[in-house]
């Protein structure tokens, strides 16, 4: 993590150098994440099918997560709605750590920005 660790005394401004605007603590490829943010994510879980529906139902009790079938066989389709890409994370790493997982794989990801709160702009009152 380079990026966080002071520039050398070679590359710092002597004093009769104008300042500088501040540099971003984070490197320019990942910016900070947004509460307000939707993440929709698609996941397959294959599971042992004998505790396939043990399974289903502790996925079912984990928010944002929505069960839509493969129960009988032991593939499990989910979706899965977070506000940042660490919540997909923590939560499929949750779900590979589960009793009778086989394995859990991100199949499908979306992202926009959620719609903003407040009065609506250009809609119709109904």
């Amino acid at each position: 993590m380079s990026w966080l660790l002071p520039a050398p005394a070679a590359v710092t401004a002597s004093a009769s150098a104008p300042p500088m605007p501040c540099a971003s603590p984070l490197p320019p490829s990942r910016s900070p994440p947004m509460q307000d943010d939707v993440h929709i994510s698609g996941l397959v879980v294959h599971s042992r099918p004998l505790q396939a529906q043990a399974i289903a139902d502790t996925l079912q009790a984990m928010p944002g997560v929505v069960l839509h079938g493969g129960t009988d066989t032991g593939k499990l389709v989910v979706t899965l709605e977070t506000g940042t890409e660490d919540e997909i994370v923590a939560r499929l790493n949750a779900i590979q750590m589960l009793d009778g997982v086989l394995a859990a794989s991100l199949v499908f990801h979306h992202f926009e920005p959620a719609l903003p709160k407040g009065p609506s702009h250009g809609c119709l009152a109904p």
